[in-house]
């Protein structure tokens, strides 16, 4: 999971940041997280923009399905992705209730 990936991560540069010398490995793992959230951003892109194709063609279920990827994949609810991802899917799942 590149969340919990990218969280460990971020933990690991926190616990390390006050060592001195670093660990040898603690270049590979500031290097991996920013790869691990760039991978989750253009993710989070790429969902997004699957959502607002479909959201256009008024194709609301793959509208939900997208959205609801999106939620998974990012799940933390403070993070802005997944709030905006949040308020397009209640939007989106209106449009399905209505039919």
């Amino acid at each position: 999971n590149l969340a919990k990936a990218i969280r460990s991560l971020h933990e690991v540069a926190w616990y390390l940041e006050t060592i001195e010398p670093k660990p040898d490995f603690y270049a590979g793992a500031v290097e991996l997280r920013t790869a691990a959230e760039r991978e989750m951003q253009t993710t989070s892109d790429d969902h997004l923009f699957l959502a607002e194709r479909a959201i256009r063609l008024k194709d609301w279920s793959e509208a939900a399905l997208q959205l609801r990827l999106l939620c998974e994949k990012i799940p933390d609810r403070a993070d802005s992705r997944h709030q905006n991802a949040r308020k397009k899917l209640l939007a989106v799942e209106r449009h399905l209730k209505k039919k």
